[in-house]
């Protein structure tokens, strides 16, 4: 259910960005992406990967719902003042457009810690629901202001973060009553990142990856940032789907005694990357004819873009429940450096390849560095994989 509500969530958000480009120019909607961008990384370097702690130490008691109650505060508190600083930062420096990351910055923040209490449960059927309340209500806004003249990229950023707060609230109506984060006026706000160190090194490596059009407009201006956005939207539902296997698994990970137990747990789910994989090799084959339909000949530079991102996303699909499997199971320090050093070499690529060559090498960078990643965590597996086999080997009579 996760993976298909999460599916169809990014489906609708890719034909909210379609609507969006075909409306707009690549200049305009360069900008405009490029800081919701940038606000979608400033989101996981504020989280610092608190979310994916929490539920991993609700699922296994490690933490109380009080506990977590009060780190919750302490992030939002965070979130409401860097999304103030951020918008006056964009006005104080004539950084156009750049404002927009601030309201994305602090809705999805609450959106994402909306959903721990239920992600920690093992509701993932409601956690799907709120995926797919997120974006209906987001196109619908779209829609609706669209309709009445404004203007198309000023309607996708408060389509989104009207999206965000929609589902915040679902999450929390859908949340058993006992699981609900607490808003008791005297409870003291904690500091939200104890113990998240190796947690928070992963997340700000993988949000450091959606500075690729920051980097990529700087280097290769606002055009070759537009064609490299008009698609890069476009693998993410292939991409979502390992995310849900993801969410949905970790909790049986985190209570699982061993390696072998939580491969059992997981592996009825892995239909879902194998499904992923051949969206991926869809969108290869049919990127000449699947571009120019959807955003229009003017995009047409994007069809070996698009490429690019489908090859790069088939070993992200692998590496994804690779690297939660790992953390769920407390392997989580080697992850993080794992990560944060890969997308350091994907955003030092990306300055380089983009250059020379423009966007494509945007997709370029992002093809090296996945499956040198795919290669490492593998690496890492097989280790811990081994470690749980040889004591059982080692019992065994020499007779047998």
């Amino acid at each position: 259910m996760l993976a298909a509500a999460t599916g169809i969530a990014q489906v609708v958000l890719a034909v909210m960005y379609i609507f969006t480009a075909r409306a707009a120019g690549p200049a305009e909607y360069g900008l405009t992406i490029a800081a919701v961008a940038a606000g979608t990384a400033l989101v996981g370097y504020t989280d610092f990967g608190t979310n994916s702690l929490w539920v991993r130490e609700l699922a296994n008691s490690g933490i109380d719902i009080q506990t977590a109650s009060s780190r919750a505060r302490g992030k939002l508190i965070i979130a409401v003042i860097g999304s103030a600083l951020i918008i006056a930062a964009s006005f104080a420096f004539s950084l156009p457009s750049y404002w927009i990351a601030g309201p994305i910055l602090l809705t999805q923040l609450v959106r994402q810690t909306s959903v721990v209490p239920l992600r920690a449960s093992a509701l993932s059927g409601r956690v799907a629901l709120v995926a797919l309340i997120e974006r209906s209500a987001g196109f619908l806004i779209l829609v609706a202001l669209s309709s009445v003249g404004m203007e198309p990229t000023a309607s996708l950023w408060i389509a989104l973060s009207a999206g965000s707060i929609a589902a915040a609230i679902c999450a929390r109506q859908l949340t058993p009553r006992p699981l609900r984060f607490k808003i008791d006026p005297g409870l003291s706000p904690a500091s939200p990142y104890s113990g998240a160190r190796h947690y928070g090194l992963y997340s700000v490596g993988v949000s450091s990856q959606s500075l690729d059009l920051a980097l990529l407009t700087s280097v290769a201006g606002a055009p070759a940032a537009g064609l490299y956005g008009a698609v890069n939207r476009w693998t993410q539902p292939m991409g979502l789907l390992a995310n849900a296997f993801s969410t949905a698994a970790i909790p049986f990970v985190a209570k699982s005694p061993d390696v072998r137990v939580a491969l059992r747990a997981i592996s009825r789910g892995l239909w879902l990357l194998g499904l992923a994989v051949g969206a991926c090799v869809v969108a290869l084959i049919g990127s000449p004819w699947i571009v120019p339909l959807l955003v229009g000949k003017e995009y047409e530079g994007a069809i070996q873009i698009l490429q690019l991102l489908a090859i790069g996303t088939i070993p992200a699909i692998i590496n994804q429940p690779i690297a939660a499997f790992l953390q769920a199971v407390g392997k989580d320090r080697i992850v993080s450096y794992i990560v944060v050093g890969s997308v350091a070499m994907q955003l030092v690529l990306i300055l380089t390849l983009g250059t020379i060559v423009g966007a494509v090498g945007a997709g370029i960078a992002l093809v090296i560095v996945q499956f040198t990643l795919l290669a490492l965590l593998s690496v890492v597996v097989v280790r811990e994989v081994t470690k749980t086999i040889t004591p059982i080997r080692q019992d065994v009579p020499d007779e047998v």
